[in-house]
This record gives structure tokens, sequence and C-alpha cells, in this order.
């Protein structure tokens, strides 16, 4: 099976035991309405037995298991298997959680494990040490998460943030950084991506709020403020002055500039979140077909809302 492509910024949502059953179910669905609202990707963590009714039921949530085992099929009575969580249309998993810690050794066997069967993992870390050397074992996303402030309500600060994200970048660059721990607003969930973090989540924040939808809908809408639609001449920098008249100088100008409305390149939020998220994608081909379970999709998506225009999709092909 081959791995979700994760796009940046992405949130979690992890009810740990806190939530299951039913209400569980009711959170899934707010959640996976909001993904599908604000076009952002969530990891939606549940107890086993509620991970195949999640995966079945909100398409546009990236079902999570809580914790996985490096154990293969056969004898292993009361273990995770992860051809199990595959089979049930789990795509990602935490690994070595504060609550549920792991030997060096078991995490490397299991994160080997999890790339067998195509399921993303994600690896806490406390320290900023501990995150470079985990980094090491080039997970899929690190949790970067101080201890001491789990379930507080308090988030770390811009040092923090800063220095863990730089430090398992500069071991696995292709590791994604989630910024989590104490996250409980909107405006943490604002700062933990302003302050470099590729993705942010919450447990306790959301699930023992008074109101937990309208914390998760604020905490959406706050990670869609990281780069909102650009409305007006002032949002952002880009385009400015020297821009306009360029493409004003250009012989076809009229098709950029319908009717000589500069606003039509009213973008930079679409320059921005493609940057984010990248202009390609890799995909395994084997026998003729691609390497896709069935609740696996491919999306062509166009940030740029100003005007209609014609896109081409390359397709290349390597290998014998």
């Amino acid at each position: 099976m081959q791995p979700i492509a994760l796009r940046r910024p992405f949130f979690v949502v992890n009810p740990k035991s806190y939530l299951y059953g039913e209400e569980l179910r009711a959170l899934a669905r707010k959640t996976d309405e909001l993904c599908e609202r604000y076009g952002f990707q969530s990891l939606f963590t549940a107890q086993l037995i509620d991970l195949a009714w999640v995966a079945e039921n909100c398409p546009h949530l990236i079902p999570c298991a809580q914790n996985m085992e490096s154990l293969k099929p056969g004898r292993g009575m009361g273990h995770i298997l992860p051809e199990a969580l595959a089979a049930a249309g789990v795509r990602a998993t935490f690994l070595n959680h504060a609550e549920n810690p792991m030997t060096v050794g078991e995490l490397a066997r299991t994160i080997k494990r999890a790339r067998e069967v195509g399921i993303l993992t994600c690896v806490c870390a406390d320290s900023v040490d501990e995150a470079r050397a985990i980094a090491e074992l080039h997970p899929d996303i690190m949790t970067c998460e101080l201890n001491e402030l789990i379930g507080t309500g308090k988030i770390a600060g811009p040092d923090y943030i800063r220095a863990s994200t730089e430090a398992v970048k500069s071991v696995s660059p292709d590791t994604m950084v989630l910024q989590a721990a104490g996250i409980s607003s909107g405006q943490d969930v604002y700062d933990a991506i302003i302050y470099g973090g590729d993705a942010t989540g919450g447990t306790s924040g959301i699930v023992a709020a008074d109101d937990p939808f309208a914390v998760l809908e604020e905490m959406f809408a706050s990670l869609d403020r990281v780069f909102p639609e650009q409305h007006d001449w002032n949002t952002y920098r880009y385009p400015g002055l020297a821009h306009f008249e360029a493409v004003e100088s250009w012989p076809d100008a009229a098709s950029y500039l319908p009717g000589g409305d500069r606003r039509a390149l009213w973008n930079g939020d679409a320059h921005l979140r493609s940057t984010l998220v990248g202009g390609s994608v890799t995909l395994e081909v084997e026998g003729g077909a691609l390497q896709m379970n069935g609740l696996a999709s491919i999306f062509f998506v166009d940030y740029d809302r100003t005007r209609e225009r014609t896109r081409k999709l390359r397709v290349i092909v390597m290998g014998e």
C-alpha cells in the first residue's frame, strides 16, 4: 500500500482514551466536515475497535492508530499487528508517546514494519536532543512535545518550537514536524505553525472543552489564517506595483488581466500554499497498476482562484 503524501500544514485530533463509540464518531464526523471545508488533512486517532468505522465513514480523515508493534503474522497474542491495521484502512500510527514509551530497538523495528505496509509513523519526542536522536530513524512525522506540558493547556515557547524543528530537519529533512502539547485554542494552533511547525493538533484542549466542536472550528479557522485568501491590496506584499506593471507590458496581458483588472493577480495565498504542498507526487506502479488501495485518491489542486485558466498535468514514467 502506497503511504499517504502529507501536505503542510496539517492537523491531528487525538482523543486518546477519552472518547470511544458514538461520542468518538461524532467528533470524527465533525473533523471530517472541517477537512472538507478547509481543504486540510487531519490524522484522527481512535481506539482500535473504532478505527475501521473512521476509515469507512470519514473519507477526508487519515485514520491513525495510537500505537503499533513490530510483530509479523503468526504468534503474538494480544499484540497490534501492522497488517491488521492496514487491512482495516489505518494509514498512520503514533509511536513512543510519553504515555506509552518504546525502547529504541522496538521503535526502529516498528518504523521499518510500518514502511512495509504503507503506514505513516508519527513518533513522539520530548527534548530537542531526543528529537534529533530519533530523527536518525527517519520517521514520517516527528511529534515534538515537552512531556511536562501535555494536558496543561500551555504551549511550548517559540524557542523550543524553532529549535526542535531545526534539530529534526537537520538530520531528516523530509520528516514533517508536528508541534503539540498544550494546544487548546486557535491562537495556539496559529503560533505552532508560524513558529515553524509543519503541523499541530490537540487532545484535552478539544475533548475536555465545554464545546469541543466550537474549539475544533476555531482551530481549523486559525490553521486557515496562516495563509488566508487574498481579498485586498494589503493582505500580502505580493503582487506589488512592479509585478502589475510587468504583466501589463506582456503581449498577452489580457489573458492574465481580464478587462485590465489588477485584482486578477491577487493570488499571493495560492503561491504560498502551493509552495507548502509541493508541485509533484511520486507513485509506485507494479504490474501496470497503481499501488494504492481502494481508500486512496489522487487530487489535482489549483489554489489560484482569481481567473479561469488551462493547466497541464505532466506524467513522467521512470524505471524498467
